[in-house]
């Protein structure tokens, strides 16, 4: 047992530094600030810090208050890169460069079935499950969705909502989606031919993405859990976020709270919970947008299902 767990140890040691390596190689490529020794350059805290100081001249810890009214994505970027390897099961490494090459080379049709776990909020494992096809030089994302309705639903107008709905979230991943790279997302009849079967509520609910949605939720809001259905983790604070965005706002500082309303001590306080950028889709599943990174992860599993080649 004693050398059992050594060989854990090293194994993960091994895995952290080839991660690190890894991870300052597609840096660059994919808009992310790290170190040579693969560490992120600031915290969470910090750069939620920065966020509120830009929105509402707040204070800023002395550390970082050279960041004030820069752009922090590519410090943000570097956090949640780093966490989706380490929490994806089948983590795969290639460059974005190997990844555009090897696309180049395909010659016929291909499409692949894409299935993994991702540690959810890092501490459930999730699966993400969805098809990578070619065709023409161009990788499509395929999602699809069977919808158990609730109890007085009228199904057929129901399912032509959601259609609607899933039109919008296309439009939100296709329009800054790389050339050659595209998303399609459907409503299923069958559930033996979806990816995941959810039930429908006319009522708010936070899901999960694999569990429950809300009739009422925005095409963006449904890209954001579609993403997940993707292998894509929350970037946001899942504990604090989920139950302290309402409490935060009564800890505000006296200093910070001056010249604020009720509405923007109570945005300063969900920011202040969420420690994320919110900026990004994963984070701010209202009007976030995407990050290269987010393309990248999802596309390279193609190659992922093939045993890498």
């Amino acid at each position: 047992m004693k050398y059992l767990f050594l060989v854990m140890i090293v194994s993960t040691s091994a895995f952290s530094q080839s991660l690190r390596s890894n991870l300052v190689e597609i840096s660059n490529d994919l808009n992310f600030e790290i170190s040579k020794k693969g560490k992120c350059l600031h915290t969470r805290n910090q750069l939620t810090s920065i966020q509120l100081n830009d929105l509402f001249r707040t204070q800023v810890r002395n550390s970082v208050s050279y960041l004030r009214g820069k752009d922090v994505t590519a410090y943000w970027n570097c956090i949640y890169v780093k966490r989706n390897f380490k929490r994806d099961n089948k983590s795969f490494f290639i460059t974005p460069g190997q990844l555009d090459s090897r696309f180049s080379r395909l010659s016929t049709d291909q499409e692949v079935v894409v299935k993994g776990k991702i540690k959810y909020v890092g501490l459930v494992n999730k699966k993400y499950h969805y098809d990578l096809s070619y065709s023409e030089g161009v990788v499509t994302a395929k999602v699809r969705v069977h919808f158990k309705y609730a109890k007085r639903i009228n199904k057929q107008l129901a399912k032509q909502v959601m259609e609607d709905k899933f039109l919008e979230a296309e439009k939100v991943w296709n329009k800054k989606s790389p050339k050659g790279f595209r998303f399609k997302f459907d409503v299923v009849d069958n559930p033996s031919k979806s990816h995941f079967s959810v039930k429908l509520k006319t009522t708010r609910t936070r899901g999960p993405y694999d569990t429950r949605w809300s009739l009422i939720w925005s095409g963006t809001t449904i890209a954001h859990e579609l993403g997940h259905m993707m292998g894509l983790d929350d970037e946001y604070d899942q504990i604090t976020g989920s139950t302290m965005s309402n409490i935060t706002p009564l800890v505000i500082s006296r200093r910070n709270r001056e010249g604020m309303d009720r509405h923007e001590r109570r945005y300063y306080g969900y920011l202040q919970a969420m420690r994320c950028d919110k900026k990004s889709l994963m984070c701010n599943s209202s009007s976030g947008k995407l990050r290269k990174w987010h393309f990248y992860t999802i596309f390279k599993r193609f190659f992922q299902q093939n045993g890498g080649n």
